[in-house]
């Protein structure tokens, strides 16, 4: 049977994902522990892709990606993944029971959407109400922003200020940090020099 356009798509990225060498392999590692330790406890990775940051998170951890081909791929490697729909969910993680995780990651994922900052409100929501205390977004520097064609929204620090998502009545910002060099010039020059904003929870 003939794939579809999105099934092809779904191959080819997947296909991307595995095809890193090793010498990429072992940089992007170097990438994911730095992400890795600003998670606390049992972790969700929304946007896992082939489970490689997954892999390294604390038992109990669990992944939401839109790709069928890595779910599956993730799920032959003995790892907790579920296949995510925006559409059908909208970002409320109705099958997340509430206390079962501490933290909420999601990397290189805001910057393909067109209204990022109404996804990241949905998040803040939804994570409150399921009592997770941390939130990890990574997103990249310009250059890395710029060239990449399915970019659609770019985010930094200045972004979550216009948009009102630092006023939030539910997660504060703890720490803005570019990695691995922490100038936010350095990312109109080195593709991939990516920003990190982690949020805790706000006691009431």
């Amino acid at each position: 049977m003939k794939k579809s356009a999105e099934e092809l798509y779904a191959q080819e990225y997947f296909d991307y994902l595995q095809k890193r060498i090793l010498f990429r392999k072992l940089i992007r590692r170097f990438y994911l522990k730095n992400i890795k330790s600003y998670c606390i406890g049992a972790t969700i990775d929304f946007g896992c892709g082939v489970g490689e940051l997954l892999a390294m998170l604390p038992k109990g951890s669990a992944g939401f990606e839109v790709n069928k081909v890595a779910v599956g791929y993730c799920i032959s490697k003995g790892l907790d993944v579920q296949l995510y729909i925006p559409e059908d969910d909208n970002y409320t993680f109705n099958s997340i029971g509430k206390g079962r995780y501490s933290t909420f990651t999601m990397n290189h994922v805001l910057e393909h959407l067109e209204n990022a900052n109404l996804v990241i409100e949905k998040i803040f929501a939804s994570c409150y109400r399921l009592g997770i205390r941390r939130i990890v977004f990574t997103v990249p520097g310009q250059k890395g922003f710029r060239l990449d064609k399915t970019h659609r929204t770019f985010i930094n620090k200045q972004y979550f200020l216009e948009n009102g998502l630092l006023e939030n009545e539910f997660y504060q910002l703890k720490l803005s940090r570019y990695f691995p060099l922490n100038v936010a010039a350095f990312g109109k020059y080195f593709r991939h020099n990516e920003l990190r904003l982690v949020l805790d929870k706000r006691e009431r």
